[in-house]
């Protein structure tokens, strides 16, 4: 798996070369580690002027998307820093070099597409450049292999578990469990320390999984979405509690609906709802109807762990965190991060 020691840096040198005002672009140096602060950027860049040079802490992202984003954004700001950033990826479409912008987010890729913002005298934004053909692209993932990286996340402790319990809690079969857990030590994501085997490069991991979840895993775990004759939201809730109940199957609630048990901060009028094996006789009770805007949408689970949540019938506030983050509702993205803040404080999660 490519770190920023190993990508083609030179080629987002470049792109930044290409600007009319820049005199010079250098790297300084990776690992930049700020006096007096825990973060770490993946490199620092130098940028000269006709007046003066800034410094530039660079993060690289192999992949960009809003949830990626946002997960930077917070990152990077907790504490108050105030140093320039930029964004590097092979590409970065024009919606999210636009959002990039909104953001006040600095970035470069391989194809010539920037932006770059200095004091209050250079900026320049340009988008639309096409990815080339040919461009080098990580091995595909599919759903299962999303759901294993799911699982180390949530629970880390199953880095050093057995194949079968690994599977057992990602909902996948052993031989992929088997295959994945290989690929990703082979990738540098997990690695042997003293202890035993470890996740290696966290952040970067996280990064995978919120980027695979929205395109590749919610697609799959979706049941179905559903119109009842319960209006209120809190009355529609209450009916399905009751008729899960007295059922013997595995339910939880997702999404906002489990936010608001943990923080009462924020919900819409959405019902997010993961079961396992939920029989058609329980959508018959709530008096259920699909429809294609409807305010119950049920989903499957990702194994064992989704119900390994921090309140009672929540998910993992991992999945939690996944589904807000990954929204289009920007109330429901600064909920994840509200959420993320909570549990930190608390120790018992690392988002």
């Amino acid at each position: 798996m490519a770190t920023i020691e190993h990508i083609n840096i030179e080629g987002y040198l470049d792109t930044l070369r290409s600007l009319s005002f820049t005199a010079e672009v250098k790297l300084e140096q990776y690992d930049h580690k700020l006096s007096g602060s825990p973060y770490m950027a993946d490199a620092a860049i130098g940028i000269t002027t006709s007046l003066k040079t800034y410094r530039l802490l660079a993060e690289y992202k192999p992949h960009v998307s809003r949830a990626v984003i946002d997960r930077l954004i917070n990152s990077y700001r907790e504490g108050g820093r105030k140093e320039t950033l930029i964004l590097l990826a092979p590409y970065i479409s024009s919606q999210m070099a636009q959002y990039l912008d909104d953001m006040d987010i600095n970035f470069a890729d391989l194809e010539g597409n920037c932006r770059l913002s200095l004091g209050r005298r250079y900026y320049v934004l340009i988008t639309g450049k096409r990815r080339r053909l040919g461009r080098i692209t990580p091995r595909g993932i599919r759903a299962a292999g999303y759901q294993v990286i799911f699982a180390l996340l949530a629970d880390p402790s199953l880095v050093g578990a057995t194949v079968r319990d690994v599977a057992k809690e990602s909902g996948v079969s052993k031989s992929t469990v088997s295959n994945w857990l290989r690929q990703l030590e082979e990738e540098g994501f997990i690695g042997k320390t003293r202890s035993g085997l470890r996740i290696m490069r966290h952040d970067e991991l996280m990064d995978r999984w919120l980027e695979g979840y929205k395109s590749i895993v919610k697609p799959n775990l979706i049941i179905g979405r559903y119109q009842t004759p319960f209006v209120k939201i809190d009355e529609r809730e209450n009916t399905i509690e009751r008729t899960l109940n007295h059922s013997d199957k595995l339910w939880a609630w997702g999404g906002l609906s489990a936010a608001w048990r943990i923080l009462k901060y924020y919900r819409d009028d959405t019902t997010i709802l993961h079961g396992y094996w939920l029989a058609p006789r329980f959508f018959s009770e709530i008096r259920a109807l699909q429809a294609a805007d409807g305010h119950l949408i049920v989903l499957k689970s990702i194994g064992s762990i989704t119900f390994r949540g921090a309140r009672p019938h929540t998910v993992h506030p991992l999945l939690i965190y996944t589904q807000l983050l990954t929204s289009k509702d920007e109330r429901a993205r600064e909920t994840a991060l509200e959420l993320k803040d909570r549990f930190q404080s608390e120790e018992k999660f690392n988002f």
